[in-house]
């Protein structure tokens, strides 16, 4: 007899060798599934290493490390809850008939004689298969194949918590209200199971293994797991993207009215411009209107200044020459009385001393023609 428990590992524990089985590499698994796997073991054979899901850009939610224990003895009853999963694998020689076979299962995976026939699976005609709770037992003379269904286990183990893993995260987010990680987690299972999860992860060929997967993953509920787990992302997914929706078109009204908002101040502050720059415009028009009335006016004053000046000039020069005439008549009736009352011996020196009156006459009008004017003109009109 050969047991074996599988328990979660540390990627920091140490390898040795690939794992070989029957000296021959791991070949009965998809191509994928191995491109992303480790599979090492100690050099003494009695612990592997198996690492699933390691593609270089999976985030740690998808990694999974297992370590697998074999040992000629089984761990005690308390020891077990320590463990993933175990199996054991029982020789058909150490069988003395399928009721010996039925019991020494039973004691194994349930501890007690409860485990019926009815839950064997014969695979070939000298080989039975039997899942209980979380373990195997393979009954055969084939330990080679035992090992490879051990594979088998680890990998239902490895597709189980991931799932678990993503319903502790999927509950977290919800708890949390962190949609964004929802929608990242919905993402990730989504390319998780398109490059690692496979219903059918055996090769077609190998029909003895393709029985106990199904039987494996049948009792693992595997597939019912996984295909919960997208249904409740995809309609959590649905429910963002209704909600991202709604957030969008509530933005977009947001962002319509402030515009709104933003034009009418753009308008009122456009209209307060253009009633100021036309009050501007008004008190310019009036200012200028203003100047050039003021500009009339001061040229009409002008004008009438000028009017008044030149007619006062001719008033003037008018009365200068009334006042001509009026000395040259003076003069006349001056020199005839003369002439009259003087003989003709005193006649030149009556000229002289005429000559001398008027020319002094006129030089003292020169020097006073402004106030004699002004006079002439007020009492002579």
């Amino acid at each position: 007899m050969r047991y074996a428990y599988i328990s979660k590992a540390s990627a920091k524990e140490s390898r040795e060798k690939w794992l070989r089985i029957n000296d021959k590499g791991i070949g009965f698994l998809l191509a994928p599934i191995l491109r992303s796997a480790s599979f090492t073991e100690s050099h003494d054979g009695k612990i592997w290493h198996l690492g699933f899901f390691q593609r270089k850009f999976s985030r740690s939610l998808f990694k999974i490390e297992l370590k697998v224990e074999l040992s000629d003895s089984p761990k005690a009853p308390e020891e077990e809850n320590n463990y993933l999963a175990k199996a054991m694998w029982l020789p058909r020689e150490q069988t003395a008939s399928r009721e010996d076979m039925r019991r020494q299962a039973s004691e194994f995976l349930r501890h007690s004689n409860a485990l019926g026939l009815s839950s064997f699976l014969e695979t070939t005609r000298d080989r039975d298969f039997v899942t209980d709770r979380k373990g195997l037992v393979y009954i055969s003379n084939d330990e080679h194949q035992f090992h490879r269904i051990l594979l088998c286990l680890a990998l239902t183990v490895a597709y189980g918590k991931v799932i678990q893993r993503c319903i502790e995260k999927l509950v977290d987010s919800i708890n949390n209200g962190n949609f964004l990680e929802l929608s990242k987690l919905y993402k990730e299972v989504l390319s998780y199971n398109a490059t690692d999860y496979f219903g059918q992860p055996v090769e077609l060929d190998r029909h003895e293994l393709l029985a106990v997967w199904k039987k494996l993953k049948t009792h693992w509920h595997i597939d019912e797991l996984n295909n919960e787990l997208v249904q409740q992302l995809s309609g959590i997914a649905e429910l963002i993207e209704e909600e991202r929706k709604k957030e969008d078109i509530q933005q977009r009204h947001q962002f319509y009215a402030n515009q709104n908002i933003a034009w009418q101040k753009e308008q009122q502050l456009w209209h307060q411009e253009n009633q100021r720059l036309k009050q501007l415009h008004a008190e310019e028009q009036k200012r200028f209107e203003q100047e050039i009335l003021h500009h009339k006016r001061l040229t009409n004053a002008y004008r009438e200044q000028k009017e008044a000046q030149a007619a006062s000039q001719q008033r003037v020069e008018n009365q200068y020459k009334k006042l001509n005439i009026a000395l040259v008549i003076i003069t006349a009736v001056f020199t005839a009385i003369a002439a009259l009352s003087t003989t003709p011996s005193d006649s030149y020196k009556s000229l002289q001393e005429w000559f001398s009156v008027l020319t002094r006459l006129y030089s003292w009008v020169a020097n006073h023609a402004v106030e004699l004017w002004s006079w002439l003109i007020s009492h002579l009109g």
